[in-house]
């Protein structure tokens, strides 16, 4: 087909190949820098007549929307055995590609801002009478400003007109499995309800970078079965960060019973912030102070609470009488018992810099803690253990320590690098057992640093992965005290954790045995995704 011309176009490449239509990139004859997508029909379905009129009424229906997020159709037509779509020219990777080779798990922050505008060209198209009965993350093209375009409305069905020549029957089965709803598996009772479905799985990969169910470990009848009569997977399961409301609106979404989701893309929206009736959320944790101060753990010290309005009672003049008194007697001792013999009263009102004022005793100020020092120390390399020569005393009640980070935020923190931690432990067999994946759908891409390499992608992370653990080192372990950390937020928002201790390995060279010290701060974002690696020396 490269170098046909169809009406005003010339087409110059192919984009992509599917079930139905194939695809191509074609540039208008006469103005130069203007390029349209050309869909054309199989040869050996553009002979149904049937098909040809569903064709033909996609043409006519598409051309009419007029949404910011649906790919635009501008033109129809045919010639013999041949049909012709002529659509917008995208330029972008689809959702799916993003996914797979550029963000991982998509920042939840960002994927509600793409989701948003999804279910907003989708609830266009319902508002219209069509549904789109296919849709999926590889439907959706992300153009620049991660602006969404759904395509592909190939497979629409008129809601309100299923009776019309050629339209898809009712009990005809259109969709890719992994996407379809219960009712679509089973071909029965289809209506706008099912793209809700589809959008609650499109969701799912967004949050979590990975399908609900391994296409590769099962068969098209065991997923299908899975559909019909299984729970769908937590994505909190799959990826730990996910946030409690976003969990409540993909169960809601992928309901078994089409009653029992989402009646509309305006509802599913809403429930992306605020809860929807019939479902809670948890709260969003509480905003840090503008300006970083250093607390004790809210979670180990019930926080005083105010009386409630009216319950104070008089007191009687006389108590407030002995109460001054009481006071200013205690001032008195105070004073004298701070007194330095022979400094007169100058110690109670100068401090230096490197002399703490002395506080009371219910008033001690939360220290860093730090990793205690084993009794027999392992050798460790010299330039990887250099640390300031004036640390403060440790915490002595507090399991961890945190500064404007509240303790649901450092308990998420604490799972996703106890998983980090875990998964990049090897057994000996390099990265044949690991789980690869899992640990690239941990970061954010491009990540500023990681094993040296500042802007790494998923590819410069994977590739350092196999060469570290298959040329390099055997077993790996690293000993952390994971109740012994400190979870800071920075100025622009990202959470900021010291990991150290003793880490072990054995070489592939020669099989000798090392333990040296490691200390890596390791700097994530809102959605506790890894955005830096940083070794200390």
């Amino acid at each position: 087909m490269i170098g046909t011309e169809i009406q005003n176009y010339r087409i110059v490449q192919m984009l992509g190949k599917g079930g139905m239509a194939t695809v191509y990139k074609a540039q208008h004859k006469t103005l130069a820098g203007t390029f349209a997508a050309i869909k054309v029909l199989h040869p050996a379905l553009a002979q149904d007549a049937g098909i040809r009129a569903k064709f033909r009424k996609e043409a006519q229906l598409m051309s009419g929307f007029t949404h910011p997020n649906i790919g635009r159709v501008y033109d129809y037509a045919e010639d013999g055995s041949h049909l012709y779509l002529i659509m917008e020219y995208l330029e972008g990777p689809t959702l799916e590609e993003m996914i797979r080779h550029q963000t991982g798990p998509i920042v939840e922050k960002r994927a509600k801002q793409i989701f948003e505008k999804i279910l907003s060209g989708v609830g266009y198209a319902h508002s219209k009478g069509v549904i789109h009965r296919d849709l999926k993350p590889s439907n959706i093209i992300i153009t620049e400003g991660d602006e969404p375009k759904i395509i592909d409305f190939g497979i629409v069905k008129m809601i309100q007109d299923e009776g019309h020549p050629g339209a898809t029957r009712t009990g005809q089965r259109i969709g890719t499995p992994m996407f379809m709803s219960p009712e679509q598996i089973i071909g029965r009772g289809i209506d706008h309800r099912a793209d809700i479905y589809a959008l609650g799985i499109t969701l799912f990969e967004m949050i979590t970078g990975q399908l609900p169910y391994n296409p590769e470990l099962l068969s098209q009848f065991e997923m299908e079965q899975k559909i019909v009569s299984e729970s769908l997977p937590k994505a909190s399961a799959m990826y730990p960060p996910t946030s409690p409301l976003i969990q409540a609106a993909i169960d809601k979404a992928t309901a078994k019973a089409k009653e029992d989701r989402f009646q509309s893309c305006e509802e599913f929206a809403a429930a992306l912030y605020a809860p929807a009736a019939g479902f809670a959320a948890t709260p969003p944790p509480v905003a840090p102070p503008a300006r970083p101060t250093e607390y004790p753990n809210p979670a180990y010290s019930a926080p005083e609470t105010a009386p409630p309005p009216g319950a104070a009672t008089k007191k009687s003049p006389f108590l407030y009488v002995l109460l001054f008194i009481a006071l200013g007697a205690g001032a008195y001792f105070f004073l004298k018992t701070i007194q330095t013999p022979g400094q007169g009263d100058t110690s109670t009102t100068t401090s230096r810099p490197d002399q703490p004022k002395e506080n009371p005793k219910d008033e001690q100020p939360v220290q860093i803690a730090h990793p205690a020092t084993p009794e027999t120390p392992a050798p460790v390399d010299s330039i990887l253990t250099e640390l300031p020569q004036t640390l403060p005393a440790p915490a002595p009640e507090s399991p961890y320590i945190e500064r404007n980070v509240t303790p649901r935020e450092a308990n998420n923190l604490r799972n996703v690098l106890l998983r980090y931690v875990t998964l990049t432990e090897s057994n000996g067999d390099g990265t044949r057992n690991m789980d690869t994946e899992g640990i690239l759908n941990m970061f954010a891409y491009p990540v500023r640093r990681y094993f040296g390499i500042y802007g790494a992608l998923p590819a410069d992370i994977e590739k350092e992965i196999n060469r570290y653990y298959n040329n390099s080192v055997f077993e790996t372990a690293w000993e952390i005290n994971w109740d012994d950390l400190t979870y800071e937020r920075t100025s622009d928002g990202n959470y900021s954790v010291f990991l150290a201790g003793p880490y072990t390995y054995r070489t592939r060279k020669n099989g000798e045995v090392k333990t040296r010290m490691v200390g890596n701060q390791v700097i994530l974002n809102e959605d506790y995704k890894i955005i830096a690696i940083y070794e200390t020396k």
